[in-house]
């Protein structure tokens, strides 16, 4: 029984209280587990009067619980503990049976699969370098980004800075980047000028597609610590950038009208982020 892992129900509130007897770290995280799910079925917001409470007037009360048929724990909210809290499906099944509700295995399992297909979805859009679409115009900036990152090299004098994430739409980029400091005034204003230059050059954009020992020998910038496939695509912007990249972009730095920078602050510890837009000249 889940409450031989607790202790008795007056141990759990004393665990929860001011002056807890229950000192095991262990066990209060059961206990506090234990009762943030009897607030998921009550919809309670003091968890332990949820957990030492449970009546079938309050289970009533309780929109999900009504939805689902009555003294079931629905199944997305059986995943939300999993997910949100670490609370296993097979602790949450016992601590219901002792209350007399069952858990709804079927929509948890449910949830489990829709929260696996998101992350698949979420792992394939950070793959495409935070593209939201791929239109011409999305591909345009994902192009100004490349640029922008190869300049920030260049400019910082600093072949560590590295990309550490990226979000692009069809009006801006947003571009995350190692580094320790802010940027000064004038550095910012060099990188945007570099920027503009090599669009001014109308440089080609090429794309080929090599072995990943191939692309590290070519002095591709890429994140090798990911799992590539045997086979990766560069590209190529003239000689001033090269990076392993599943695209799209623009055919050529011309077309990318006139870069602007238009905020540079702090994403994290040891992160700066750069957000900017495109302009046609």
């Amino acid at each position: 029984m889940l409450r031989s892992l607790v202790g008795s129900e007056m141990c759990i509130r004393d665990s929860l209280g001011a002056n807890a007897q229950c000192t095991s770290e262990h066990l209060l995280q059961f206990a506090i587990m234990g009762a943030m799910l009897c607030t998921a079925v009550e919809g309670k917001e003091n968890p332990t009067v949820g957990l030492l409470n449970i009546g079938s007037e309050d289970i009533k009360g309780n929109e999900s619980v009504k939805a689902a048929g009555g003294a079931i724990v629905p199944g997305d909210e059986a995943f939300r503990l999993y997910d949100t809290f670490g609370f296993p499906l097979e602790f949450t099944e016992e601590l219901a049976k002792e209350k007399g509700y069952e858990v709804d295995v079927l929509g948890y399992n449910e949830a489990f699969l829709q929260h696996q297909k998101k992350s698949q979805l979420g792992a394939e859009h950070r793959f495409k370098g935070g593209l939201a679409d791929n239109t011409e115009e999305t591909a345009k900036l994902h192009t100004a980004t490349h640029l922008l990152h190869a300049s920030l090299r260049k400019v910082l004098k600093d072949d560590s800075v590295s990309q550490k994430g990226s979000n692009i739409t069809a009006e801006r980029l947003r571009f995350d980047f190692s580094f320790p400091r802010k940027l000064t005034k004038e550095e910012l204003s060099e990188v945007a000028a570099l920027v503009n230059s090599i669009i001014e050059e109308n440089l080609p954009i090429t794309c080929e597609e090599v072995s990943v020992d191939e692309a590290k020998e070519s002095g591709a910038i890429g994140l090798f610590e990911s799992k590539y496939g045997e086979r990766v695509k560069v590209y190529s912007i003239g000689e001033f950038s090269k990076e392993i990249c599943g695209g799209p972009h623009a055919a050529s730095t011309g077309v990318l009208g006139s870069f602007k920078i238009t905020k540079e602050e702090a994403s994290s510890a040891g992160v700066r982020r750069i957000k900017a837009v495109l302009k046609i000249s």
